[in-house]
């Protein structure tokens, strides 16, 4: 039987490009073709300009490492890469009405007014305290543990920041892997900093974007596959024959394409009934994978008093703190060219899991509550100018207690279906770089579990 392509990817958002991208490097005779359900690729890593405002309704940046090295290098947009301004480091919490410089390290932690005695002392005690043994501990609950309970609101800042989510429920080893291999390997994570501060590294910025925003990226790969690509068509059905994968489109006429090797780039929650007809129980766990949803608000304002109020990164509101926001990126701070000459650009977000009513909200009332509370904290005066909301449905996946395990189990029964893959970041990396990752030669099927 003849087939349409040796792979299909469905599903064209950073994942799906960069794999099909990859894949076309490595063999460069293979039959390769994405589908997108979206008449335009990249998923929610879009980038908006609007009154000379740059405003991405995805990812802010990413963080550069050896595999975004890597990848830009290969897709030829190392030069369009803009780091962050070195300057714009500083985060900080909010707490009772004030905000609260963020600790950066075990130093600045004893000096913080967030931390009382007690909270002091437990620190000091971290390098004498036991490894963990719970391989399914909460995020809040291994922050905790090793520095005391006065730091699980520091922890509970942090979920919502990274992943929209509740630290009690996020589960580290998944969310965080590198911190726990941290305390695996050294016993402490404050002497594990000590080790990795000696070692040798590449000098990469802590943050980046490219110079036509993140959707740059998404560009860059579009055009490398623009003759692979099928957009405004939705995968609905999917078979197998034999060694082939049948793959049903909607839209008119409907379409099948077939294919040897078919990748599904898309978030669990979209591929478990797919995958329904072929393997229930496989389906079920795909569904189990919660997703948060999040309101982006963009504030635009003169530059007035903007710049000396909003210095630095942006903060995080404790989770104490009477808001369904979740915090703020002072975007003109970090990316200084995200806005005209003489203007200031805020991006503040609400929702996630703990608040997930706040995308009920009109985008009036999110704009004005997302203003009051900016001023609030900051004290600035300045002049709003412009005001854009954009809410992301579902976007976010939340590595939840048992996350590991599950994503084991999909990993073995998705095994069964021969030529089937589940890439993205519903199982091992929610961050852009971590869709960057070059597959692995010696496995065309399955990724391993990241530790």
């Amino acid at each position: 039987m003849t087939v349409d392509s040796d792979v299909l990817v469905v599903g064209a958002g950073p994942a799906g490009l960069a794999h099909a991208f990859w894949r076309t490097l490595d063999a460069e005779d293979a039959s390769v073709q994405l589908v997108e359900a979206q008449p335009e690729p990249g998923g929610w890593v879009r980038t908006r300009r609007i009154e000379g405002f740059v405003c991405e309704q995805g990812p802010q940046g990413f963080r550069p490492n050896a595999d975004s090295d890597a990848f830009l290098q290969a897709l030829g947009l190392t030069d369009e890469v803009v780091a962050a301004d070195p300057g714009a480091k500083l985060r900080s919490i909010a707490r009772g009405q004030r905000l609260h410089p963020m600790p950066s390290g075990p130093g600045a932690l004893l000096r913080s007014a967030l931390l009382g005695p007690a909270g002091k002392l437990g620190l000091l005690l971290e390098p004498l305290r036991r490894r963990g043994g719970d391989p399914e501990e909460s995020l809040a609950a291994f922050v905790g543990r090793r520095f005391g309970r006065q730091t699980v609101p520091l922890a509970e800042a942090l979920a919502s920041g990274v992943f929209g989510g509740d630290a009690h429920r996020l589960e580290m080893s998944a969310a965080f892997p590198a911190i726990t291999e941290m305390e695996r390997e050294h016993g402490s994570l404050v002497r594990g900093m000590f080790a990795r501060r000696k070692q040798p590294r590449v000098r990469r910025p802590p943050l980046a974007t490219f110079r036509g925003g993140m959707e740059a990226m998404v560009q860059a790969l579009r055009h490398r596959l623009e003759h692979r690509l099928v957009l405004g068509r939705r995968a609905v059905a999917l078979e197998r024959d034999g060694t082939t994968w049948r793959v049903r489109l909607d839209g008119s006429p409907e379409r099948t394409l077939t294919c040897r090797e078919l990748v599904l780039a898309i978030p669990a929650r979209c591929a478990a009934p797919l995958l329904h007809p072929l393997d229930s129980g496989l389906a079920a766990e795909l569904a189990a994978i919660p997703f948060a949803s999040i309101a982006n608000i963009y504030l635009g304002f003169a530059d007035g008093d903007a710049r000396e109020r909003l210095s630095g990164f942006g903060f995080l509101l404790d989770r104490t703190e009477a808001s369904p926001m979740l915090g703020a990126i002072y975007c003109s701070s970090v990316f200084p060219k995200c806005a005209p000459p003489g203007k200031f650009l805020v991006r503040v977000m609400a929702g996630g899991m703990l608040h997930p009513d706040a995308l009920e909200r009109s985008e009036e009332e999110l704009a004005r509550d997302a203003e009051a509370m900016l001023r609030g904290y900051t004290g600035l005066r300045a002049q709003l100018l412009f005001r854009r909301v954009y809410k992301v449905r579902a976007a976010i996946p939340q590595f939840v207690t048992g996350h590991r395990r599950r994503v084991a189990a999909i990993r073995t029964l998705a095994s069964r279906l021969p030529g089937l893959q589940l890439i993205g970041n519903s199982y091992d990396a929610v961050s852009v770089v971590g869709q960057m990752v070059r597959p692995a030669r010696d496995s065309a099927f399955a990724e391993p579990v990241r530790p």
